[in-house]
């Protein structure tokens, strides 16, 4: 008679062992999933400054030699950094341009991509453990005149000082450039 009031007990659900394993690893995944996320966020943040800068600097080097093409050395300048234009101003890229153009004649072409590229990094004595406070980016062209052919070679500076204890959007590239010189090839 205690059945017929209250009914039927439920039949007790089983618990599937594989459901449960699936759940737990999709939990998993999904926390991964998430921290990849925001562990990008973070680095694409951090690197912006950076990444501006190389993207800069590959249009810097090809504009600056436009302007010395045509002669445009105050549109070369206004490609420098604030910090190098004391050593680097207009008069001293004229001079620099002049003077190859005495031995080779007028400058004819120049590819649209550099040919070389390095590496310098600087440590500032003190600095924490060695850890590097500049890192330099020498990139070279080869430049073809009337009567021969010259050495373009372009610095720019990183300054990763302000990048210690892990900071990495401190870093300052500003993909202007920070040293230039202009050489003939030995012929």
């Amino acid at each position: 008679m205690l059945f017929a009031t209250y009914g039927a007990p439920a039949p007790q659900k089983s618990s599937n062992p594989l459901v449960i394993i699936l759940g737990v690893c999709g939990g998993c995944v999904l926390l991964v999933v998430i921290g990849v996320v925001v562990m990008g966020v973070i680095g694409v943040n951090a690197f912006k400054g950076v990444t501006g800068g190389i993207v800069t600097m590959t249009k810097t080097m090809p504009e600056f030699l436009g302007d010395l093409k045509s002669h445009n050395y105050s549109g070369a300048a206004s490609l420098v950094d604030p910090s190098a234009q004391s050593n680097l101003s207009e008069s001293k890229i004229k001079a620099m341009e002049e003077s190859v153009e005495k031995k080779l004649g007028k400058l004819e072409s120049y590819p649209r991509q550099f040919s070389s590229q390095s590496q310098n990094t600087m440590t500032t004595p003190g600095s924490g453990g060695g850890k590097a406070t500049m890192v330099e980016y020498v990139y070279t062209y080869p430049l073809t005149y009337e009567k021969g052919t010259a050495t373009a070679t372009f610095k720019f500076l990183l300054d990763a000082s302000g990048a210690q204890g892990g900071d990495f959007s401190k870093m300052k590239l500003s993909g202007k450039v920070t040293d230039f010189k202009l050489q003939p090839d030995s012929q």
